[in-house]
């Protein structure tokens, strides 16, 4: 394919002894490419997640269960069960909002307690076709609901799993990008972890969670020893400690190497892949017979974990964009800088979007605002890794930040207009108008023009310094033109362009006088008297 250029297909006989010959205007890191055995180990261990992951949702499936799901949990704590949705259909008294307290008289605390500590305890009546009473809190008040147990249809979970592929396509997008990544550099260490990554997100999204469409394990995995910790591993667990450290990894080892990876790189991989389950070890021994102690500061050490993984992404990403800036490696930098800002300023503006309470995490809209922008991170890195050069990357991040800053610019003064006008017609008319959404469309449409301009200057005068200062000192440069006819001037006009725009060490003009061009008429008459003369 036409600006792709594979590395690992460098398969030329040389002599022996004979080095590969550097590439041009690259810089070739050692731990990019790997041998054919490194692949062939990725690719196992992504069949392995794919093929485990099937077969831990299968089983959860044929268990008895009432056939709700739970209300995502974005803590990773899992402490309260919240019924949301009837995924089997049957007929239920159980109702979206309910919240678990208890099983047949036995404690939600108490459940997981014993699922955790691996010694679950079913009720004498959990099984298929028969009925339990569970204990919900519904409107402040406790409920004793009978709930009949059945198993999940093939056909109903199949359906529910394609009902969470059809809303939330970026695990198996993030896949199938990953898949053709793999195959076009299956020896590029950078491709090899996007694969992992993206088995390992399909893995969790696209089929454990696909089961229950949400990250909570209820009743059915609970009381059951095989079924809770693998849900739990491919649910939640597998984010912190398989996920976020290939965002470490590639953050710290692509384009560039940066210190720790370059000096110890067995040592970087060792502490980065085995500090948490260590840290999981320490938490199950200092909480000892206290199994829901040690969930609470699991739950902690996440949410603090949740937050340095993408600071380390930013600074990693920072320190490459001040230290790298030409060549290859440079434009890679900026793809996977786009790809950070899309996926960041999506997870935000979904977060805000749900926190408002405009949608919820069950509507299209939600999906949309909290999932499809998540794609952003896995693309650009693959177009980093294939090295396209089909856009110009600067012009992106360069207009993302221009429309995204005057977007939350515009909504702010659209609700803020909204709110003012309503109060204004309610103090006069005592009643809202929908002239107060006219008139802040209005204001809108008339403010979109001069603050996009303005927000374009400051982002240019900011973040594009150099191109900012070319363009200009090309516009006045080119002014001149118009007017200079002295041919001193005009040359040192010239230099000056020259040096604020390319910055060369030293500059040269040399004015060349183009040759004579001899006239036809001139080589007749030379031909002519050279015949006339007599010869001697």
């Amino acid at each position: 394919m036409a600006g792709v250029e594979d590395l690992s297909d460098d398969t030329r006989a040389r002599p022996a002894g004979e080095s590969p010959a550097p590439l041009a205007g690259k810089t070739v890191n050692s731990y990019e490419m790997t041998d054919g055995r490194t692949s062939l180990a990725v690719l196992g261990l992504v069949l392995l997640l794919i093929f485990s992951s099937l077969i831990e949702a299968a089983y959860r499936r044929s268990l008895p269960t009432d056939g709700w799901n739970f209300r995502r949990d974005t803590t990773g704590g899992g402490q309260r069960l919240v019924f949301d949705r009837n995924l089997a259909g049957w007929a239920s008294g159980l109702q979206p909002g309910d919240v678990l307290v208890a099983v047949d008289g036995q404690p939600y605390a108490q459940i997981l307690s014993a699922a955790l500590a691996l010694s679950p305890q079913r009720p004498s009546d959990w099984a298929m076709g028969r009925t339990v009473t569970y204990t919900v809190m519904r409107g402040g008040q406790n409920l004793a609901v009978p709930v009949t147990l059945a198993r999940m249809p093939v056909v109903q979970a199949v359906r529910n799993a394609l009902r969470t592929l059809a809303l939330d396509p970026g695990p198996l997008l993030t896949l199938l990008l990953a898949v053709y990544v793999f195959y076009r550099h299956p020896r590029h260490s950078a491709a090899q972890l996007l694969l992992v990554f993206g088995a390992a997100v399909f893995a969790s999204d696209g089929i454990s969670q696909a089961v229950t469409g949400s990250n909570l394990v209820g009743p059915a995995e609970l009381f059951y020893r095989g079924a809770y910790w693998p849900s739990v591993f491919f649910i939640s667990l597998v984010w912190p400690l398989v996920i976020a450290p290939i965002f470490i990894q590639l953050a710290i080892s692509f384009p560039v190497a940066k210190g720790p990876m370059r000096r110890y790189p067995q040592v970087t991989l060792a502490v980065l892949y085995c500090w948490l389950p260590a840290l999981m070890e320490g938490f199950v021994v200092a909480t000892s017979g206290r199994p829901l102690q040690f969930w609470q500061m699991w739950t902690t050490s996440m949410s603090v974990y949740s937050v340095f993984v993408p600071v380390v992404m930013i600074v990693s990403m920072l320190h490459t964009l001040m230290t790298v800036r030409e060549g290859e490696r440079a434009a890679q930098i900026r793809w996977m800088a786009a790809g950070i800002l899309v996926t960041m300023l999506g997870d935000l503006a979904g977060n805000v979007i749900i926190a408002m309470g405009l949608v919820t995490d069950t509507l299209v809209l939600g999906w949309v605002a909290t999932r499809w922008l998540l794609l952003g991170y896995p693309v650009s890195l693959a177009i980093a890794i294939l090295r396209y050069r089909l856009f110009d990357i600067d012009f992106i991040i360069r207009r993302t930040l221009i429309y995204a800053t005057v977007t939350t610019a515009l909504a702010g003064v659209y609700f803020v207009g909204v709110f003012v006008s309503q109060q204004i017609f309610r103090a006069v008319t005592g009643a809202s108008s929908p002239l107060a959404i006219v008139l802040s469309t209005l204001a809108i449409a008339a403010l979109f023009n001069p603050l996009r301009n303005q927000v374009q200057e400051i982002v240019n005068r900011q973040f594009y310094r150099r191109k900012y200062d070319m363009v200009r000192t090309l516009e006045a440069f080119g002014a001149s033109l118009r007017n200079e006819v002295e041919l001193d001037r005009l040359t040192e006009n010239l230099k000056a362009a020259i040096g604020e725009t390319m910055q060369p060490e030293s500059v040269s003009l040399w004015l060349i006088k183009p040759p004579e061009v001899k006239r036809p008429t001139d080589d007749v008459s030379s031909s002519r008297l050279a015949a006339e003369q007599p010869m001697r």
